[in-house]
């Protein structure tokens, strides 16, 4: 993939819950690491439940292949231009050095 496609510079973040003072479990958001990557819309659906409307998108981040990007969870999600997209898929090796993640974003 030519470096001009890998225009997006986006913040993959695991989740790192951390205990407040009273015992509970508060859910924070760290920065595993920050790649450019290409972002291409898959789907988009929407649904009713209970007379409440709900949207999402699917998305495919292809990212180059580094030791970072090959050990993405889906238990981790990507930030980009303050949006939050839930990773969905473990990352596939897409082609020559590229690895691509599928991920959620609700709207």
């Amino acid at each position: 993939m030519r470096a001009g496609l890998l225009r997006h510079k986006v913040t993959i973040q695991s989740n790192t819950p951390t205990v407040d003072s009273k015992g509970g479990v508060i859910e924070s958001w760290s920065t595993y690491a920050t790649r450019r990557c290409s972002i291409k819309v898959v789907s988009a659906t929407e649904t009713n439940d209970q007379n409440k409307e709900f949207a999402s998108i699917v998305y495919k981040f292809t990212f180059r292949q580094d030791s970072k990007t090959e050990n993405i969870l889906p238990a981790m999600r990507i930030s980009y231009d303050s949006r939050t997209f839930d990773i969905e898929t473990a990352p596939a090796v897409a082609g020559y050095r590229m690895v691509v993640v599928t991920a959620r974003e609700l709207v």
